[in-house]
């Protein structure tokens, strides 16, 4: 079995100045963390992660639905659109890390009948999973951490 630490515990953004926590979590005995994807860009994870891969740390990212202006089972398109693009970011930033992990709270409560909430759902996620899988193709034409 693998045991990991979620990072949220000291912070909800990880940066270098979080460096020496990771190295401590390492020589405790974790095998990995799991990063808060709220805030920043691929790149910032892309270092994170090479952090990570130096000090051993196995990474998983973590993201939410922040309102419910990003609700991807909200009645209004807009809503679906704009949890689309949320996370389809969270995805960009999580793939930048070696592990290519992600565990995100995606639902949101909305005032639709059910059958309508389960199919914007599904029509999200699919649309998500289309997103991490073309990903997916571009890294193994580029490479990793391209």
């Amino acid at each position: 079995m693998k045991i990991g630490f979620n990072m949220l515990l000291w912070t909800a953004h990880v940066q270098s100045e979080h460096w020496a926590l990771l190295e401590d979590l390492k020589s405790t005995g974790y095998d990995g963390v799991e990063i808060p994807v709220f805030e920043g860009e691929p790149a910032h994870y892309a270092e994170i992660g090479r952090r990570l891969e130096h000090l051993g740390l196995e990474s998983t990212g973590i993201g939410i639905i922040p309102g419910v202006e990003m609700n991807p089972i909200g009645e209004a398109r807009e809503q679906r659109a704009a949890a689309l693009k949320h996370i389809e970011w969270i995805i960009e930033c999580a793939a930048a890390m070696p592990d290519k992990r992600l565990c995100a709270a995606v639902s949101r409560s909305g005032h639709a009948a059910r059958r309508d909430r389960e199919s914007f759902f599904r029509s999200v996620s699919c649309a998500w999973g289309r997103h991490s899988a073309g990903l997916r193709r571009s890294e193994t034409a580029t490479g990793p951490h391209s």
